[in-house]
């Protein structure tokens, strides 16, 4: 009998001494990664806009954009080129690294530039389901992560993360993300109201690799509490060109629209019959 408990304590201390696989990731490393997997080389793509409530389409809209790292963070450019009374009309975000973002349109109906304020930040983003602050994705700038354990969502690993703000009166009470583990690419957000219901849901899918980096070709939001939705299908994806770092400033936005980065990416062939 002795000899059995004596075993027994050997095993306990073996085991006790191995080291776990269970152990809780770093959620700030997940963050880092995933801020990092979004810095991919210059990108440009054509973005289908659909917006819709329940089954039926209420509006659709046509866009270029354009993604470039800079040494002080990242730049996103959006110009719409459909429907004829919005074209022109020009969205920029510059997402810097010290945790700071600043965002711009040009509205080309009143022929002027205008900054977003933190007070419009959840103002809805032509008139869609996502708002301004939804185009972040994710932002280290006064939220706090929580981890929330790994689930397979569609068939991929991920993690579940939350992230809630740390400023009072916050348009959403908590984000729930679920980042892929083998590409810390996020694969779905839940959006919570106030009340802590589930107000909104974000899904990105149909996922392709451009030179290394997963990209989504299809980003849905679905708002629950109003039945609407709004589609973003992406392509003629770009990822081999050279974009300006002027058209990534605020005082060009009336022009982006005549930006001969446009006019290479949307008529490549009419472009390489000039040459």
């Amino acid at each position: 009998m002795k000899k059995i408990c004596f075993l027994w304590i050997i095993m306990f201390l073996i085991l006790s001494a191995m080291p776990s696989n269970a152990e809780t990731p770093d959620v700030s490393a997940i963050i880092e990664k995933i801020k990092i997997k979004s810095d991919a080389l210059p990108i440009s793509k054509k973005v289908t806009i659909i917006v819709k409530k329940g089954e039926r389409i209420t509006g659709q809209m046509v866009a270029r954009t354009a993604r470039k790292k800079f040494t002080d963070g990242r730049r996103f450019l959006l110009v719409l080129l459909e429907p004829n009374s919005l074209k022109g009309l020009s969205y920029l975000l510059r997402d810097l690294d010290d945790r700071k973002y600043e965002q711009w349109i040009y509205l080309p109906y009143i022929d002027r530039v205008r900054k977003i304020s933190e007070a419009s930040t959840y103002e809805s983003f032509l008139s869609t389901d996502f708002t301004y602050a939804d185009l972040f994705l994710i932002t280290t700038k006064n939220e706090s992560f929580k981890y929330l354990g790994e689930e397979e969502i569609g068939g991929m690993k991920a993690y579940k993360i939350e992230s809630v703000s740390k400023e009072p009166n916050y348009f959403y009470s908590r984000i729930i993300n679920w980042v892929a583990k083998d590409s810390f690419l996020i694969i779905r957000r839940d959006y919570y109201s106030p009340n802590q219901s589930l107000w909104k849901r974000q899904l990105f899918e149909n996922m392709i690799v451009i030179n290394g980096a997963v990209v989504p070709l299809r980003i849905r939001m679905l708002d629950f509490q109003h039945d609407t939705s709004t589609e973003l299908i992406f392509t003629e994806i770009d990822s081999d060109i050279e974009l300006p770092d002027e058209i990534f400033v605020p005082e060009q936005l009336k022009y982006s629209l005549d930006c001969p980065v446009w006019q290479k990416v949307c008529y490549p062939t009419a472009n390489k019959n000039k040459q």
